[in-house]
């Protein structure tokens, strides 16, 4: 399978790099400074390009199985609205290139996540995180709008430790 990573110089996205990897997939990473990512393997394709370019993306969709999204803001609190600004551009690339399948990285607390939520949770997705989580449910909400085969994936605590395998699921309508 070939899997195009976005966000891949990220926490997140270097361990779906690295993973995905060890998994036996072909990995290409789309990256606007790619010399951040120093993993090599004969499975790994690293393209520069940044997501509002919209004809090194689609360069980028070619020839791919599946797109897993693993952008976002890293430990700022500001969102910028990257979210809201790329998704259209990442689903129209799918589109455009016949790319079916995309996994999208969000966080636990977007969307009807925050009813299940603990209160102390509550307070820290509506005061330092409320710019962060709208921008995040404008992506989900074009994401489900979407005539792809897409799976949103909500997790929690993300940290550098080892890997543990351990998983909670929180299955959202």
């Amino acid at each position: 399978m070939k899997l195009l990573v976005l966000g891949a110089t990220g926490g997140t996205g270097r361990q779906v790099v690295t993973q995905a990897l060890e998994a036996g997939f072909d990995v290409t990473a789309f990256a606007r400074n790619p010399g951040k990512l120093t993993l090599h393997h004969s499975s790994l394709r690293v393209l520069e390009g940044g997501l509002a370019d919209a004809t090194a993306l689609a360069v980028a969709m070619r020839s791919q199985d599946a797109v897993i999204s693993a952008i976002g803001r890293g430990k700022r609190f500001t969102s910028d609205h990257l979210i809201a600004r790329t998704v259209p551009v990442i689903l129209a690339a799918m589109q455009s290139a016949g790319v079916r399948r995309l996994m999208f990285t969000s966080a636990i607390g977007v969307g009807a996540t925050f009813q299940d939520s603990p209160l102390i949770a509550k307070v820290f997705f509506r005061t330092l995180l409320r710019g962060l989580d709208a921008d995040k449910a404008i992506g989900e909400d074009l994401i489900r709008k979407s005539d792809l085969d897409w799976t949103i994936i909500q997790p929690g605590t993300l940290n550098d430790g080892p890997l543990t395998c351990r998983q909670s699921i929180m299955i959202a309508d």
